[in-house]
């Protein structure tokens, strides 16, 4: 099956040809974006409470600090990652790998049954542990998408 090809310039001029593969995973590292600078920017806003949500784990406790702080660093790197269009996919690469880290990590805590608050900002730490689940999920299986789209 052929790909469509979507042609852009001026006056019957051959300008710039994207493919519609391009333009889905274009669209979806934006989003990808959005995601990670909200995710960083609402723990920024908070980082108290964020840091202090895994103290009661029983795998980080003590390093609770840390971990927040390279949380945000991973979260802010894999945003310029995405905006960088030279460094756009290694930035999915980074994305799914986050997301699979916290993904395991929800797992763990949702067989072990723990009640802990969640550490995420804004709207999404409004979600029970199974909807977080789900979300992580679902950004997984949409950034596996777009890195099939882009096979380079």
């Amino acid at each position: 099956m052929k790909e469509k090809i979507i042609t852009t310039g001026s006056s019957g001029q051959l300008g710039k040809s994207l493919t519609i593969s391009f333009l889905v995973f274009e669209i979806i590292a934006y989003l990808f974006i959005l995601l990670f600078v909200y995710a960083a920017w609402s723990k920024i806003g908070d980082f108290g409470s964020f840091s202090k949500a895994f103290i009661h784990s029983d795998y980080i406790g003590q390093h609770s600090k840390l971990l927040a702080i390279a949380i945000l660093v991973a979260e802010i790197g894999i945003s310029i990652l995405l905006i960088i269009p030279a460094t756009r996919r290694m930035g999915l690469l980074a994305a799914l790998l986050l997301l699979l880290l916290f993904t395991g990590y929800l797992v763990l805590m949702f067989l072990k049954g723990n009640e802990m608050p969640c550490g995420c900002g804004g709207i999404i730490s409004s979600m029970s542990w199974s909807q977080h689940l789900w979300f992580n999920s679902g950004c997984i299986l949409v950034a596996l998408f777009a890195l099939l789209l882009n096979k380079k």
